[in-house]
């Protein structure tokens, strides 16, 4: 039985909101033609039903057999790092950020900063923008850069000057985890078993895929750092889940790491603070076991939000309760932690394995995802699969060169919200060791699903090597996006609003693309080939993409 009375504490207690636990703001004010802003009136949608995605994937992976992208950190670098630089009277990172985005409410604000929603001018798009009163205090979000996971919460864009710093960020309409579990509560009357193993996998789905690919530890996962890409509409919807807050992220085994929230650390950390994917599966423990029972293990007591409240709570008596079971921990007194009040039986199991006091004896991330529990997860009815509109759209893979692929891979990052929720699940079907990556065999498998009349003559491998566009071996999140967009399934507007958004990454301050802003995308040795896609895109030959080219051209990439 869940019990709600953490979830009331946690909202009364000197809590500060966050950004990603208040409601959607006002429709944004647009600065956008009148046929897109007429139509463009609200942000994405909290709600799966009432989405503008209706659930369409696709579109062409692109064979290069004359031509590999020499490496795919150009385009992260373009679409995180920097815009063309601005050659008007404005000039700087700074005015950059201010000829970009429109500051709208202010959400939260607190000892390291503000938070705001924000409307990109050139799209309409809401996202979330961060002012750290630190300003060099961008390390959060630098550990952020480079990872493409549809578990990882998405950081778009860094613009500081030195004296002031901006950070544009996926906007996460559901709240953190407590938020969205007492939204539940409160609408149906209780939370399922079911619900909280789907949410909970795709946690684990993400600290995996951190371990696995980066070698780093989160060291600060907690339920405010869970976010949820919208509020459930019953126990049978399971939105997307992201990991966010990677300010004490580390390599693992670094002794330099920052620590993170003491009721959430692993034992291990206390007399020697060096982090492992061990201590965030003690994390994933002690939030499982308040998610189930509205209490904290050990101390067997609801929580206080806020780690200061915490502390002056009840002068002090339940931090020192805290620090005293800790210390019978590491002398051996405690060996794990009493799972009885849970009272599913797999669930508790694998609740007792996270909080083994013991790293060794304690059960891996990689280990726990493929614990019986998540089964109540994954009833056939709860299964994402290929439909007919997939299969037809493969039939397009094998045209084109990588360079196209390139192009549609900038749209398809620009995607945030219940516009990645179908990627994701399909995601998350073929990702069969959940490494966060799929490989040559995984994606042959994918392949082989389909019927022989849906498939072209190419090989699995032959298409994977036109979509691996960083040609390492491995498809990411991204690279897998990319190859199954169909902005056909999109509202028309959203679409716009996407194709904007990856439009001005590329323009210069004249609003258009010129071949010069294009070729800075591309190495060097491409630039023959550059030459041609450029071409290609600008059908009045008048030197400059503007964004009715840019858009045709996406969509005829698209067409089956």
């Amino acid at each position: 039985r869940l019990l709600v009375v953490r979830f009331e504490e946690h909202t009364r207690h000197e809590y500060q909101p966050q950004y990603y636990e208040q409601p959607q703001p006002q429709p944004p004010v647009m600065t956008m033609p009148p046929a897109i802003a007429s139509s463009w009136l609200s942000p994405p949608s909290e709600s799966h039903a009432t989405a503008d995605y209706s659930g369409g994937y696709l579109s062409p992976g692109k064979r290069a057999s004359v031509w590999k992208v020499s490496s795919k950190e150009r385009i992260r670098t373009l679409r995180l790092s920097h815009s063309c630089p601005s050659k008007g009277p404005q000039a700087g990172r700074l005015a950059q950020f201010y000829n970009q985005y429109t500051l709208q409410q202010q959400l939260a604000a607190g000892a390291y900063g503000v938070t705001y929603t924000a409307n990109e001018i050139s799209s309409g798009r809401v996202v979330v923008v961060k002012r750290p009163n630190d300003v060099k205090d961008v390390s959060d979000f630098e550990q952020l850069r480079g990872k493409s996971s549809p578990y990882v919460v998405r950081t778009f864009d860094i613009f500081s000057d030195g004296f002031e710093t901006y950070v544009v960020m996926e906007y996460c309409a559901g709240g953190n985890l407590f938020n969205v579990v007492w939204d539940l509560f409160d609408k149906e009357g209780h939370v399922s078993v079911g619900w909280c193993s789907g949410v909970f996998k795709q946690v684990l789905q993400g600290l995996y895929y951190l371990h696995l690919q980066f070698d780093q530890s989160h060291n600060d996962l907690k339920p405010e750092n869970i976010l949820l890409e919208c509020k459930p509409q019953g126990n049978w919807d399971v939105p997307r889940v992201m990991i966010g807050d990677f300010g004490c992220a580390a390599h693992s085994g670094d002794p330099g790491a920052q620590v993170g929230d003491p009721r959430y650390r692993a034992p291990e950390t206390f007399n020697m603070p060096c982090f492992t994917p061990a201590s965030d599966a003690w994390s994933c423990g002690v939030t499982l076991f308040e998610m189930l029972t509205g209490i904290l293990p050990f101390l067997y007591h609801r929580n206080i939000a806020g780690w200061a409240s915490f502390q002056a709570f009840q002068g002090g008596a339940l931090v020192k309760q805290l620090f005293a079971e800790h210390s019978r921990m590491v002398s051996g007194e405690i060996l794990e932690a009493d799972c009885s009040t849970i009272g599913d039986p797999d669930a508790r199991e694998l609740t007792r394995m996270l909080l083994q006091v013991e790293p060794t004896k304690r059960i891996s991330v990689g280990a726990a995802l493929y614990h019986p529990w998540f089964q109540a997860s994954d009833k056939p009815d709860k299964r994402t699969s290929l439909n007919v509109n997939v299969c037809r759209a493969h039939v397009t893979h094998a045209m084109g060169l990588k360079l196209r692929e390139v192009v549609l891979m900038l749209v398809a990052s620009k995607l945030q919200g219940a516009h990645l929720t179908t990627y994701q699940q399909i995601w998350a079907q073929w990702d069969a060791n959940n490494d966060g990556v799929l490989d040559k065999a995984e994606f042959a498998a994918l392949w082989g699903s389909l019927s022989a009349p849906f498939r072209p003559t190419m090989s699995a491998g032959e298409v994977f090597d036109a979509i691996d566009v960083d040609a390492n071996g491995t498809l990411d999140f991204d690279e897998f996006v990319a190859f199954m967009f169909d902005p056909m399934h999109l509202n028309p507007a959203v679409t716009a609003m996407y194709f904007r958004s990856a439009f001005s990454s590329l323009c210069g301050p004249g609003g258009a693309v010129s071949r010069r802003d294009f070729e800075t995308l591309f190495s060097v040795t491409a630039r023959p080939v550059v030459a041609m896609l450029f071409d290609e895109m600008d059908t009045d030959q008048s030197g400059f993409i503007d964004f009715e080219e840019f858009s045709q051209y996406v969509m005829r990439l698209c067409e089956p």
